[in-house]
């Protein structure tokens, strides 16, 4: 069980930490674009056309990339302090959320891909397995050196 709690936790703590740091790269950018926006449009405009606070979209962008890196930390808490597992897990899942509840819902077109928040979800998913796999790895390593 030890073998299958790593590689459930590389496979899908490395895909969670590369969706995190795409989401958070793809929401820096359009923080950028809005901010050129909210240069020539009024805050009325801004509104009636339904752009979000490109604050937030940065603000939502660094807990992302937090996330992201946390999701790595997991990965090596997985082989070197296993007893910080659970901590490492807890905190990555709570950035997830965070950065969730931090991406507005932006429409970024057909040729874009995925929202920031979409690929925040999917992180968060991936995240939860991947935790799910380090702490089979952590507990099954207590037994085995029983």
């Amino acid at each position: 069980m030890k073998i299958v709690g790593i590689v459930l936790a590389a496979l899908m703590l490395l895909g969670s930490a590369f969706v995190g740091a795409a989401g958070s790269s793809k929401s820096m950018d359009l923080s950028y674009e809005i901010g050129a926006a909210a240069e020539v449009l009024t805050e009325a405009q801004m509104e009636e056309a339904g752009l979000p606070s490109a604050k937030r979209l940065k603000f939502g962008g660094l807990v992302g990339i937090v996330a992201a890196l946390g999701a790595l930390a997991l990965l090596l808490a997985t082989f070197a302090k296993r007893d910080k597992v659970f901590l490492m897990a807890g905190a990555t899942m709570a950035f997830c959320v965070l950065a969730i509840l931090l991406y507005p819902s932006v429409d970024v077109g057909p040729t874009e891909g995925m929202a920031p928040r979409t690929q925040a979800i999917v992180a968060l998913l991936m995240a939860a397995i991947g935790a799910g796999g380090a702490v089979l790895a952590k507990s099954a390593s207590k037994t085995v050196s029983r």
